[in-house]
């Protein structure tokens, strides 16, 4: 029998509207299984998504934000 992960994500993709209209991706295809006893570290620069994404796994994205594509698996 294969252990399923704890946590699963699919293709997250992040984006914000900006004041003139565009949309500017933050996130894009993010993958991530994590499996019992595992920890996951996220690191990057300053502003590339990190605190986004982990406030979209766990269903705090704000109302500005948007989730594009992308599919969670508890």
């Amino acid at each position: 029998m294969t252990a399923q992960p704890l946590l699963s994500i699919r293709d997250l993709a992040i984006s914000v509207d900006l004041p003139d209209g565009r949309t500017m991706p933050i996130v894009e295809d993010l993958s991530v299984d994590v499996m019992a006893g595992e920890t996951l570290g996220i690191v990057g620069e300053s502003g590339s998504g990190k605190s986004l994404a982990s406030l979209a796994v766990i269903g705090l994205l704000p109302d500005v934000e948007g989730i594009e594509a992308g599919a969670q698996h508890e």
